[in-house]
């Protein structure tokens, strides 16, 4: 099958409030680098919920999967995109992030620890890629997410009051992340999500509180969870 910018627009599915997920992986898989080349040279800053921002999309996710054998070079090229305006185009780099840690997880590990001394973006997308079940299948790699969880977590204890745009996204983000880490390695993730439990800044709390929320930490360990909900009620925030 031949893709096409245009046949991507067409069947972008965009606007709307989902795009055609199923279309974007096909093309990652079984497209050419000329055709993803194409999707990439095609984004521009201003496309939000749009079908040039499905594009986009392809070109990420294409480019990672294509570049599998070389880590550093596909989230080198990348990595501008994971600060983009788009959430989609966003949200892109962390999907890159997961099929590059199917190959040689070793190397794109080593690229989120540069990532991790940027911005908040570039942080949330660490987050994102790295905090799925599919992901989180060995112990180097669950510790290193774990580190990143919680440095970025604290990091909110310099801010008391207002925070920016991006440090809310970098808080959504952390908002799930904790409960899909915990549930892949309990006995460690459990003692490391206790520390945050009594730490007073609104924003640690405000993490803390929606990732006690999540189905998947009553699925794991309810009794636990109840507990972690109860002392999490004495705080004020």
């Amino acid at each position: 099958m031949s893709f096409t910018v245009e046949y991507l627009k067409d069947h972008s599915n965009l606007p709307s409030k989902r795009g055609n997920l199923e279309l974007l992986y096909e093309f990652a898989h079984q497209s050419t680098m000329a055709e993803v080349m194409a999707c990439l040279e095609s984004i521009t800053d201003d496309l939000e919920n749009s079908p040039e921002e499905f594009v986009a999309m392809c070109g990420i996710l294409g480019f990672c999967v294509q570049k599998k054998s070389d880590v550093v070079e596909a989230l080198l090229r990348v990595e501008a995109y994971s600060e983009h305006s788009s959430w989609r185009i966003r949200e892109a780099v962390a999907m890159g992030i997961q099929e590059l840690m199917g190959g040689n997880f070793k190397s794109v590990l080593e690229v989120m620890e540069v990532w991790s001394g940027g911005s908040a973006l570039k942080q949330r997308a660490i987050v994102a890629g790295l905090c799925e079940p599919c992901v989180l299948n060995e112990e180097v790699i669950v510790q290193a997410t774990f580190k990143h969880l919680k440095t970025f977590t604290l990091s909110f204890k310099g801010w008391e009051n207002r925070i920016d745009d991006d440090q809310k996204i970098l808080r959504q983000a952390l908002g799930y992340a904790w409960s899909v880490a915990v549930v892949a390695s309990p006995a460690f993730g459990k003692a490391e999500f206790e520390n945050l439990i009594r730490e007073p800044n609104k924003h640690v709390q405000w993490i803390v509180k929606n990732n006690l929320k999540k189905k998947r930490l009553e699925k794991m360990d309810l009794e636990w969870t109840q507990k972690m909900q109860k002392i999490g009620a004495l705080n004020v925030t």
